[in-house]
């Protein structure tokens, strides 16, 4: 359960908005439906925020696509030890980033229950020279498309020890 916006401490309040949330969403979708041809799968939703979020696991995701997911997670095992805890712990941001998006059209949900983009005009907003949400998007772009190579989604998510 998500407190209420006030409740919420200054810090979660700003990295967890709904907003940065949905737009790393965004991204990564963007990315996603790039690679395959198709929808992003819900269940994969839940993935991006946790590991993109994560400062350690962020830096230690590769510059490129050209590393094999899954060769990439076993020798990053420190990874596996609380990305399902970390992954949980999101559910309830990433449901409000999609609530988000979906309120203010910016994606949608297809017929085969994935999330495509709704094809919108953003402004272009400066960060104050911030590295780390160009890194963040970066990221999120790459993870996007990586998952997008890396096939089936029970696969995925048994690579990483949970359930979806």
């Amino acid at each position: 359960m998500i407190p209420k916006w006030e409740d919420r401490p200054v810090v979660v309040a700003n990295l967890l908005n709904p907003a940065f949330c949905g737009e790393i969403l965004r991204i990564a979708i963007k990315a996603y439906t790039k690679e395959t041809k198709q929808g992003l799968p819900f269940s994969l939703t839940f993935l991006f925020l946790p590991i993109l979020l994560h400062e350690e696991t962020r830096n230690r995701l590769p510059k490129s696509v050209s590393k094999n997911f899954y060769e990439w997670f076993e020798e990053n095992a420190i990874v596996k030890i609380f990305i399902g805890n970390r992954i949980k712990n999101f559910v309830p941001y990433t449901r409000e980033s999609l609530q988000f998006l979906i309120y203010y059209e910016a994606i949608k949900i297809n017929n085969q229950a994935e999330l495509e983009l709704v094809p919108y005009s953003r402004r272009k907003i400066g960060y104050r020279n911030s590295n780390e949400i160009d890194d963040i998007y970066k990221k999120a772009e790459m993870l996007g498309k990586w998952l997008g190579r890396s096939g089936n989604i029970k696969t995925i998510y048994s690579l990483l020890g949970i359930k979806p």
